[in-house]
């Protein structure tokens, strides 16, 4: 599915076509030290849109902090805002990127940072 999406940078709305199955977030060289993480509340009349969504966070390489909290070391609100906008769930999903946060070790770990 290709899929065309509109993003506002710097001030400057740009028209992106991608296909959601070639989505990669890509890693730089060195860690900015943020953390990106996505928090959805999707209802359950689009139950199989939340399954879909949790799978396309993993394939990706999120880490499962929590049922609906997914979370990972590099740039990607690209990438979510293409997700959502692809799912039509962008009332139900919220990105954010945190400085801090418990189990750094853990993650940093699991991300082999």
């Amino acid at each position: 599915m290709v899929f065309e999406v509109r993003l506002v940078e710097n001030g400057k709305i740009k028209a992106l076509r991608y296909e959601l199955g070639d989505l990669q977030i890509e890693t730089p060289t060195s860690w900015d030290g943020k953390w990106r993480v996505v928090v959805f509340d999707i209802p359950d009349k689009k139950k199989v849109t939340r399954e879909v969504l949790r799978a396309k966070l993993r394939h990706l390489g999120f880490f499962k902090l929590q049922e609906n909290v997914f979370i990972h070391p590099y740039e990607c609100r690209k990438e979510i805002e293409i997700i959502k906008e692809a799912f039509e769930i962008w009332p139900y999903v919220n990105f954010m990127v945190v400085e801090e946060i418990d189990q750094l070790e853990e993650l940093k770990e699991k991300f082999q940072l």
